[in-house]
Parts: C-alpha cells; sequence; structure tokens
C-alpha cells in the first residue's frame, strides 16, 4: 500500500450550532501552496445546488453585547446562568466558546472574574465600572 501527500487538506464546520438553520459553513485549509486561503466561509444558495462565499461578519461583537446586558441587569453570574439566560432571538453559543468571550472580555478589563473555576466554586462574572480593575 503507497500512501501519497495531500497538497491540500479541507474540513467543513457549521457556522452555529448542527440544528440551526444557518446555511452558512466555514471551511479551513491547509496546504503547501501559499494562495490557499485558511479560512473562508461559505453559503448554500436558496435552490440548495451551490454553494457561494458569504459575508463574514464580526464573531465577537453580539455575544458580547449579550454578555454586556445579561450581565447589566443581574450581575455575578456564571457560564452556565449566561448560557440559561441567553435570549431566544440569537444563537446560543457552546459553553468553550462563551468561555473564551468571556476570558477575552477579562483580559480586555470589561468584566471581573471571581470564584476558582471548579464546579463547586465557579467563574462568576460582573462588569467593571469605570476606575475598577478587572480580576
Amino acid at each position: 500500500m503507497t500512501i501519497a501527500p495531500n497538497d491540500v487538506l479541507v474540513e467543513m464546520h457549521w457556522h452555529g450550532r448542527p440544528e440551526s438553520t444557518d446555511r452558512r459553513r466555514r471551511l479551513l485549509a491547509w496546504s503547501r501552496y501559499a494562495d490557499t486561503p485558511r479560512q473562508l466561509q461559505i453559503e448554500l444558495t436558496a435552490d440548495g445546488t451551490d454553494y457561494i462565499a458569504a459575508d463574514d461578519d464580526e464573531p465577537s461583537a453580539e455575544p458580547c453585547a449579550i454578555i454586556r446586558q445579561l450581565l447589566a441587569t443581574d450581575p455575578g453570574q456564571t457560564t452556565r446562568d449566561l448560557l440559561s439566560r441567553w435570549p431566544a432571538a440569537s444563537p446560543r453559543p457552546l459553553p468553550g466558546v462563551l468561555n473564551r468571550h468571556l476570558s477575552r472580555m477579562v483580559d480586555d478589563g470589561e468584566l471581573s472574574r471571581m470564584g476558582e473555576g471548579h464546579r463547586f466554586e465557579p467563574y462568576r462574572y460582573r462588569l467593571v465600572r469605570s476606575g475598577e480593575a478587572g480580576e
């Protein structure tokens, strides 16, 4: 049996959750060719016969705005609390994705984080008021 090297490797992932009706997909590519785009977002056409390049939206803008809104009304929430209160009109992120947004917001000084980060004492998040330090 002879194994041949691959010139291009492409993975296709859902843009949102698998059960969503979103017709967009995200392609990730690895290649030895410099011209190969590393990421591309595509969308299934209305008739469902072909894919076209889709507009790339800002991935962190909407979740961060929702996080700010939820923490403004009820500070001290955990990741699980935020997910359970997530507005039905917006796609709910996976817990790992939400945790990355929360960590980035803590690093940027937008949120403070309390707790040990384990199941008996999960992280709790609050909006940082002006003049207040993060974490």
